[in-house]
């Protein structure tokens, strides 16, 4: 079954680099003549009256805020979907696309959207759904945003590229990555975009350079206690300990006696803390 929507402008293959460019504020000049009425006579099934003043004159400050509507709606939409898919705490977000969910209440905003759908059978005997995205021109102009924005939302949902949509771990701007992640595979400490992508490098040394510290502590401390004194020299021995530990774990970084002595405090406080829990 194929899908087909109405928005000649846009290509089923840009949809998800289209919809991030909306999440981060192009195009608001398109999207405000689009809802604002100026865009043909969208279906009105109950032949109502349509006020002039709603269809085809609203005024500056009601576009701005309809445009508002339009990009918050579409935002609470993608961000509570794109957060079933994440897990951690900030710095240690584990992240999977193909894990995202729809919540009841998303589940319910599309399908009122999918509601005014023409099937039409083609001559090879498939079906294809035809779907006018575009609000009914009879709904309030307010009314009308938030419906473009799950109209937008469903359309993502509908396309086979909507894995790559992320969003920035830095500076939260939506951007699109050439090629999702396998199935089952994740994307550890955030996703980042084209320009923040060296900082996302850097905070995920970071983390790691905190992880590897941490096991390396937590191995002086298993050991420190056990050092049998007829064996070779202290520092020595327990250094021995802590690489083995961490090369068991597959960190191939081994520490010297040097790192003994600037981290005796932080093992002995530590230990400390261990004995009092």
């Amino acid at each position: 079954m194929k899908v087909v929507y109405r928005t000649p402008e846009v290509e089923e293959k840009d949809v998800p680099k289209y919809v991030a460019a909306l999440l981060n504020g192009e195009y608001r000049r398109r999207i405000i003549h689009r809802m604002s009425g100026a865009v043909g006579r969208a279906v009105n099934p109950d032949n109502l009256k349509v006020p002039q003043s709603l269809a085809n004159n609203p005024s500056e400050q009601q576009k701005e805020k309809a445009y508002t509507i339009f990009r918050e709606s579409l935002r609470a939409l993608i961000d509570e979907w794109i957060d079933t898919g994440r897990e951690g705490t900030p710095g240690e977000v584990i992240e999977c696309p193909w894990d995202r969910k729809l919540t009841f209440e998303a589940k319910k905003k599309v399908f009122e959207v999918r509601g005014a759908v023409k099937v039409n059978v083609l001559d090879d005997g498939s079906i294809e759904l035809c779907v006018d995205e575009r609000p009914p021109i009879y709904f309030p102009l307010l009314q009308r945003a938030e419906r473009y924005a799950t109209s937008w939302f469903s359309r993502l949902l509908d396309n086979e590229a909507r894995y790559k949509l992320f969003r920035c771990d830095n500076c939260m701007r939506y951007f699109v990555r050439n090629s999702a992640p396998r199935k089952g595979q994740y994307i550890k400490r955030g996703a980042f975009c084209e320009q923040c992508k060296n900082i996302g490098g850097a905070k995920r040394n970071e983390v790691r350079r905190r992880g590897i510290q941490g096991m390396r502590i937590d191995a002086a401390v298993e050991w420190w206690t056990k050092y049998p004194k007829t064996r070779e020299p202290f520092e020595q021995w327990v250094i021995e300990k802590i690489n083995r530990a961490l090369k068991k774990k597959g960190i191939n970084e081994p520490v010297k006696r040097n790192w003994l002595t600037r981290n005796r405090a932080q093992i002995e406080a530590e230990m400390e803390r261990r004995k009092h829990a």
